[in-house]
């Protein structure tokens, strides 16, 4: 039972939750949240670690979702089926992603898992998110495995930037919901569009201009990695964008992870020849890889939202993650931004870990729109 000092409505659990993202979703971005997350299970130890210094000690576990038994987990818990409210999944898209070129198992079953728990827990809400491969792989399996335990099934293919993050990034989402709620059918509206596109209510999509502008500059190889916020957003509203006051502390917050990574002369000078929004295919034959991804050493937009980001982040090499008017990568708090997460989340782990995390995780943004979804849900019937 809810105390006091620990109100609240409904109830999470996140599997293959990674560092949070979809927790930080229904947590992080709203200082009245309704919800509570119970639990959050991944085997990336330094994931874990990032989840619990952002949602609490007692609110991870270190576990493989391969052979761990959701009934246990039912009664360590102390739920009865149907007493969730909502359980997620991300399970590893790697098996599925157009990036993956080589060694992909098209018959990953890892999105089971979820529907294994979803036969214990009976939550309410159900989410999985991926990429769209598995989709094209295994939906009829999906919605047939959830028809058959009782859940409204809707398969929902998004992009992030329609819904306010500064990032092209497409994913697909499982939204199913237990027929016996009695709600017939449930609304996604997009909030954001392409400025040529917008329709009544719609904003322009957010860029990386709005989101990462007023983050301090740096070097490649500047040992600077913290800075003191000094925007009262309260106070100076005009100060930065809307994107970026959503998610700056308040005045005289530390922030941490904005390093710039050292380069080699002949990473800086590709980079220093290309202009924002240009990438390998645009280096003069001197300076152009032999082979390599078409987006390497790219240069932000910053008049668009940016490309997917992913682990890559933590090479040139490996995509458009080059800032637009800055000769380096993007630092990962600029990276973290670009993802939605807020400037106080904290990453724990060595520097590929939190590119990891980064790169893996669901935007905040984004998961705060199945947070609505779930709030309209509960309280119709409620």
């Amino acid at each position: 039972m809810p105390t006091k000092k620990d109100c609240y409505k409904h109830t999470l659990i996140d599997l293959f939750c990674g560092c949070g993202g979809f927790t930080a979703g229904f947590l992080s971005l709203n200082k009245t949240t309704n919800w509570k997350i119970v639990l959050g299970i991944d085997l990336d130890e330094n994931a874990v670690k990032t989840f619990r210094a952002n949602f609490g000690t007692r609110t991870a576990k270190i576990d493989d979702l391969n052979t761990a038994d959701p009934r246990e987990y039912l009664i360590k818990l102390n739920l009865l089926p149907m007493a969730l409210d909502h359980l997620h999944a991300s399970p590893p898209c790697q098996n599925y992603s157009n990036n993956n070129r080589t060694n992909r198992n098209r018959s990953d079953s890892r999105y089971k898992i979820a529907l294994r728990w979803a036969k214990v827990f009976m939550p309410k809400i159900l989410t999985i998110e991926n990429v769209q491969g598995l989709g094209k792989i295994h939906d009829t399996k999906i919605r047939k495995s959830l028809i058959k335990l009782g859940y409204r099934v809707y398969r929902l293919q998004l992009d992030a930037a329609d819904f306010g993050v500064p990032q092209n990034r497409k994913r697909l989402f499982y939204l199913a919901y237990l027929k016996s709620l009695g709600i017939r059918s449930v609304k996604l509206k997009k909030t954001h569009a392409q400025p040529q596109k917008c329709q009544g209510i719609q904003k322009p999509w957010v860029t990386v201009k709005n989101a990462i502008g007023d983050l301090p500059k740096r070097k490649a190889g500047s040992s600077l990695e913290l800075f003191t916020s000094k925007v009262d957003v309260n106070r100076q509203p005009n100060a930065v964008s809307e994107y970026a006051r959503l998610l700056r502390p308040e005045k005289g917050r530390v922030i941490t992870e904005h390093y710039a990574r050292a380069l080699n002369e002949l990473a800086l000078e590709r980079i220093h020849y290309l202009r924002p929004g240009q990438a390998m295919p645009h280096l003069p034959p001197r300076l152009r890889p032999k082979k390599g991804f078409r987006g390497a050493y790219g240069k932000l937009n910053p008049y668009l939202p940016s490309k997917t980001i992913t682990t890559g982040i933590r090479g040139p090499s490996h995509g458009p993650f080059c800032h637009y008017n800055q000769d380096r990568l993007i630092t990962y708090r600029e990276a973290a931004r670009l993802q939605s997460f807020p400037d106080s989340f904290v990453f724990k782990g060595g520097q590929s870990s939190k590119a990891v995390q980064i790169g893996n995780a669901v935007p905040p943004i984004l998961a705060s729109v199945f947070r609505d979804l779930s709030e309209q849900i509960l309280e119709i019937k409620t």
